[in-house]
């Protein structure tokens, strides 16, 4: 563009700046275009200050600046241009609407003015280049924007996959649901063949589990926005058979037009977290059982003591009983002859029970070996009750027997 303005208006040399903002200062002029001067040169206008030189000036009053007849001039602003050995310098503001944009120069070494029409084609020109910049901003503005949403999408689908999630998103009005392909892998279909309608959504859903979905679409039609999201849990069963528990988090959303609804959400396969938790209380069933085993097996345990003791003290107390009689002076023969017999006879009984408790010992390891004999019953009778003979004596009862 400078080669062909230069050729028709004579000039050699053109400076471009652009308004650099920070937020440490006031704005200041950057060059990012030359022609027609040194690296020396180009260093000394890197950075002006607004009001700063002819281009300065320019920048401040936002109004072209014409300098003729440099060489002859002792205008403080054009030193650094008579300097350059120019002769004529025309700058003009870059402004797009009310934004300054930069300033752009034109200079000349063999000239000493522009003419007119000259001074009207370069003043139209830095309008076209102004124009063209902001053309080219806002395409680079939109250009990040496309970046940064497909970041934010690249992100919102990683996101999505981490947490085996699924979104979607649907237009209550024209019923029209659209899935994620995250959404469609949960489920199990592929993403072009979901007809993309709430009915399409709930033929997967189990029948049992079809009034929760009753209970979104109404949350969709009657919910306002900002309430908390409506969350329900079901189950689904996908094309091969296979069923699922989901859970669903649904947002409304109201559209600038009365009547407008939308409903967005997510949705997360939790069949992992429910076998888990049947398992969790399948285990708590089991250890519920196993205390009351245990607590039954105590009391048993208990009652076997109980027993025990007993059977051990009755042999012991016929011994004893027996003991103390046959210590009694004058006893008869034949009473001190079955005093004896019977006290042999419980001290078998005593040896027998504790042959007994080192069986029970024997049946809890299971090595316990039974051997099958013919008994006498009469014999357990009456050796029972011998057991209580000397007790029933000392306390003047008496016992008959018949067998």
């Amino acid at each position: 563009l400078f080669r062909r303005v230069a050729a028709f208006v004579g000039s050699d040399v053109y400076f471009h700046f652009r308004v650099e903002h920070s937020e440490a200062g006031p704005p200041v002029l950057r060059l990012a275009m030359s022609a027609g001067i040194d690296d020396v040169a180009r260093q000394a206008f890197d950075r002006l200050e607004f009001g700063q030189a002819v281009c300065g000036v320019t920048a401040c009053e936002r109004r072209p600046q014409y300098r003729p007849e440099l060489q002859g001039t002792s205008d403080a602003y054009a030193a650094a241009l008579r300097a350059l050995g120019l002769g004529v310098y025309s700058c003009y503001p870059l402004i797009v609407g009310d934004e300054l944009l930069g300033t752009l120069g034109f200079g000349a070494r063999t000239r000493t003015a522009f003419g007119d029409d000259e001074r009207t084609l370069l003043e139209a020109t830095a309008r076209q280049v102004a124009a063209v910049l902001d053309r080219t901003r806002t395409e680079q503005a939109e250009r990040r924007a496309d970046a940064q949403r497909l970041a934010s999408e690249e992100r919102m689908r990683l996101a999505l996959q981490s947490a085996s999630l699924g979104a979607w998103d649907w237009d209550v009005a024209s019923d029209r649901v659209v899935w994620s392909p995250e959404c469609a892998a949960i489920f199990g279909v592929p993403l072009e063949r979901f007809a993309g309608t709430f009915d399409d959504f709930r033929r997967y859903v189990l029948p049992e589990d079809a009034g929760l979905l009753a209970d979104a679409g109404a949350f969709a039609s009657t919910a306002e926005p900002g309430q908390p999201a409506h969350v329900v849990e079901f189950r689904i069963r996908r094309p091969d058979g296979e069923v699922r528990w989901l859970v669903n988090h649904g947002r409304v959303l109201v559209g600038p037009q009365a009547g407008a609804r939308r409903v967005v959400g997510v949705v997360a396969d939790i069949t992992d977290r429910k076998r888990a938790e049947r398992e969790r209380e399948r285990l708590l069933s089991a250890e519920r059982a196993a205390r009351i085993e245990a607590d039954r097996a105590g009391r048993l345990k208990d009652e076997f003591l109980a027993t025990i003791s007993h059977e051990l003290r009755t042999p012991l107390n016929s011994i004893l009983g027996w003991s103390r009689l046959l210590l009694r002076p004058a006893v008869k023969p034949e009473t001190y002859e079955e005093g004896v017999r019977v006290i042999e006879r419980n001290a078998r009984v005593q040896s027998q029970l504790i042959s007994d408790l080192l069986d029970v010992n024997r049946i809890a390891s299971g090595r316990l070996k039974l051997d099958l004999d013919r008994v006498d019953v009469g014999e357990v009778a009456t050796a029972a009750l011998e057991a209580v003979q000397s007790a029933a004596h000392e306390r003047g009862v008496v016992v008959s027997t018949e067998l």
